[in-house]
Formats: structure tokens, C-alpha cells, sequence
């Protein structure tokens, strides 16, 4: 009997032990060479920066460092920038895209997705009644000072300004960013 388990427990014991330590090394490897998650705009997102920013010449730009909230960044041939953002509204998940003038002003707002309730909630996705008074605007963006919120959209007024908020604060990380090899998208 203490033979039997001896022939039994110990292998068992030994494959166990190399099978922790291979799984650890595959998962070492696999953090300090997995290519991020999201490596630019969505089609979506691109389809909006290229109206909002006049081009379809965008420059994918890469940063390990940027915010969760931030889906993509792109440059344009004359050294603008568009960034994807996420926020949460009344329905869920807005996704927008804010671009940039060369002078780091707010050149335009974009919805590209958002989940509000229809005839409330949409009124700030509708048209760009809403986003147009971002256009022009230098630092953070706040409701009642520089911003207008939508009455009865409250909620996804807010939440369409502090997605552009988080592209504001994330500019400065794209500037620092690397151009994808190889171009746009």
C-alpha cells in the first residue's frame, strides 16, 4: 500500500508542480507580449472622426497609458488629432469622438453610439445642437459655466461631457503616443 501511493502521489505531485510553473511562465510571457486591446477607432469611430475632422487621413496613434475610457487616438496629416471615448449616460455606454485643432482646442464633438431613452435622453445625440458648444473650447468642461446641459437630458448631457473631459485630459498622453507603423486605418 505505501508503495502503491508512492508510485501514484509522487508523479501526481511532480505534474502538478510543472504544471504551475509552466502555466505561470505562459502567462509571464503572454502579459509582456500581448498587443493592447484596442489598437485604434472603431469603424464606427473612424466614420465619424474622418466627417468631424474633414479627412480620412488618420494616423493611428499608440500609448500603453491610456485611460480605460479612451478606445483610440489618431493624428491628421496637418496635426490635428481625434480621440474614441466612453462614457456612461442614462442607457449605458455613449461611445463619442472629440477632435482636436492644432492649437489643442475642442474642434468637435461626435456621437458615435449611445443607448438613451428615445425623446429624452436623445435629444443630446440628436443633430449637433448639443455637442456644438464644446467647438472652440480650451480646458475641462463644466455644466452650468461653458456647457449647457439639455432640460430632461440631464444625465446624458454630463455624460457626453465628461467623455470630452477624458479627452481633453488624455491629449497630452497621445501627444506622446507612437504612430502605428504603416499608417492609418
Amino acid at each position: 500500500m505505501a508503495n502503491t501511493a508512492k508510485h501514484i502521489i509522487r508523479p501526481t505531485v511532480v505534474l502538478v508542480a510543472i504544471a504551475i510553473v509552466i502555466s505561470g511562465v505562459v502567462s509571464v510571457v503572454y502579459n509582456l507580449t500581448k498587443l493592447p486591446e484596442t489598437v485604434g477607432l472603431s469603424e464606427a469611430a473612424t466614420a465619424k472622426a474622418t466627417e468631424l475632422m474633414g479627412t480620412d487621413q488618420l494616423t493611428t496613434i499608440l500609448n500603453d497609458n491610456y485611460p480605460e475610457e479612451v478606445t483610440g487616438a489618431a493624428k491628421t496629416e496637418n496635426g490635428e488629432y481625434v480621440i474614441g471615448v466612453t462614457s456612461t449616460g442614462y442607457g449605458g455606454e455613449m461611445e463619442l469622438v472629440v477632435g482636436f485643432q492644432s492649437d489643442d482646442s475642442v474642434k468637435g464633438v461626435a456621437i458615435v453610439s449611445a443607448q438613451e431613452t428615445p425623446g429624452i435622453g436623445t435629444k443630446v445625440t440628436e443633430g449637433d445642437e448639443f455637442t456644438k458648444q464644446f467647438a472652440g473650447l480650451q480646458g475641462t468642461a463644466t455644466i452650468g459655466e461653458n456647457v449647457d446641459a439639455i432640460t430632461g437630458s440631464t444625465i446624458s448631457s454630463k455624460a457626453v461631457t465628461t467623455g470630452v473631459n477624458t479627452a481633453i485630459e488624455a491629449l497630452s498622453l497621445v501627444k506622446e503616443g507612437k504612430e502605428q507603423e504603416g499608417g492609418g486605418q
